[in-house]
């Protein structure tokens, strides 16, 4: 898939690793955000833990058929 990186470079993405797993998170609030999702996504084409080209970020979940990404942030990252 093609992508463009933070710079605006295009760039391609693998889609195959980066597929999601809907019964799988690396956490718990991302797994309450993916079951939510599940019934709206489930016919999409969705990608989980995406890395972002020439970048060390990643993206929690792409919905890649409407162009959306969510980033869950759970409530402990932020200081208060």
């Amino acid at each position: 898939m093609l992508v463009k990186d933070l710079k605006g470079r295009p760039c391609t993405l693998p889609t195959k690793p980066y597929l999601i797993d809907w019964n799988r998170a690396p956490s718990r609030p991302q797994q309450r955000v993916q079951n939510f999702l599940r019934p709206y996504w489930c016919r999409d084409i969705v990608l989980a833990e995406a890395r972002i080209p020439h970048c060390l970020f990643r993206l929690d979940l792409f919905n890649v058929s409407q162009g959306i990404v969510v980033e869950v942030s759970p409530e402990s990252t932020h200081g208060r």
